[in-house]
């Protein structure tokens, strides 16, 4: 498997240990390592980029273009159809002006990286709201920051920029840059450094909080697509159909996943899974396709992954559609909390 580590490794779910035991066969992979589940949620004849979720859950997927990108959709709630004994939703499709990097927000949007900057969606029709801010993006990588809901963008430069979507400015438009070609980027739980996938040196590299480079992880694969596990690991999904994971505690490397077919962007949705786009498809019965597919990943029994949720949410709009009754009353009473006490 050109493993860059052998031996196993420990891993946490739902903080118990589970031991990374040897690769087992499973699609949409032809391996997997044991102790998550992966299957073909939904599949598209158009290419995969981006992935975010309406506010009833809906699966949302863009076609990776620097600009007017429509969406597809998968309704979550609508139940499925078995296809070569994958248990696939159906897909419906909108206008938008979507990119490819994509993201949800507290605030209820959508925020999409463009080459005309970062562009605000609404999450159930993907129109846009208000117009492109902050200048030009390379289209990919875009993430909320978990400690004061800015949003942090790539730039055409490759330059890491920071957005704030109250005031619609760019509060430092060189926050960091590795000098390669940047993609997918995602902030640690506790928001003190930003991961980021760099394709020209087949990296994962990490940025502090002041944009300094602290660390870079040599993957031997083109990573694009980011997510952290529970447990405090990285993975990334590969251009070469191969999925890498990163003990971020002792810095070791290995593969997670291979066999399958172009990875692209991902996000973890409220369910705690994540999900990846593939150019491909294979089927639960081993049967494959040209057609692009969704394909969700969670540890055994659910959940497994940490969505980038900004522990402070900025209060707007009224109504927090995204982040489902629970969460939603949650940062609502902790607003009127806030608006009572000043």
């Amino acid at each position: 498997m050109n493993k860059i580590r052998l031996g196993a490794l420990t891993l946490a779910f739902f903080g118990t240990a589970a031991m990374y035991a040897p690769t087992v066969q499973a699609a949409p992979f032809t391996f997997i390592q044991s102790g998550y589940t992966a299957e073909v949620v939904g599949t598209s004849p158009s290419f995969l980029g981006g992935l975010a979720f309406a506010p009833d859950g809906d699966i949302l997927a863009n076609h990776c273009q620097f600009g007017g990108s429509s969406l597809d959709r998968w309704d979550v709630q609508g139940g499925t159809t078995s296809v070569n004994g994958s248990n696939l939703y159906s897909r419906t499709s909108m206008s938008s002006n979507a990119g490819c990097g994509m993201t949800n927000h507290p605030d209820g949007y959508l925020y999409t990286n463009t080459g005309s900057g970062v562009v605000r969606l609404n999450a159930d029709t993907g129109a846009t709201v208000g117009g492109a801010y902050g200048g030009s993006g390379n289209a990919l990588g875009i993430a909320p920051d978990p400690l004061t809901g800015n949003l942090y963008w790539v730039q055409s430069t490759q330059t890491i920029g920071v957005f704030d979507p109250i005031s619609n400015t760019v509060v430092n438009a060189a926050f960091a840059n590795n000098g390669g070609f940047t993609d997918g980027i995602y902030w640690n739980p506790d928001g003190s450094l930003l991961y980021t996938t760099d394709r020209s040196s087949f990296t994962v590299d990490v940025f502090n909080r002041s944009g300094s480079l602290v660390n870079s992880y040599a993957l031997g694969h083109e990573p694009d697509g980011i997510a952290f596990t529970l447990g405090g690991y990285v993975l990334t999904n590969n251009t070469d159909g191969t999925i890498s994971i990163i003990d971020t505690s002792t810095g070791i490397v290995d593969l997670f996943a291979s066999g399958g077919f172009r990875g692209d962007l991902s996000a973890v949705g409220l369910d705690g899974a994540w999900y990846i786009t593939q150019a491909g498809t294979r089927y639960e019965n081993g049967t494959t396709s040209g057609d692009n597919s969704v394909v969700r990943i969670a540890a055994i029994g659910g959940g497994g992954f940490i969505p980038p949720i900004p522990a402070n949410p900025v209060p707007e709009p009224s109504t927090f559609l995204l982040l489902g009754g629970g969460i939603a009353g949650l940062v609502a009473s902790r607003l009127r909390k806030h608006k009572k006490n000043a």
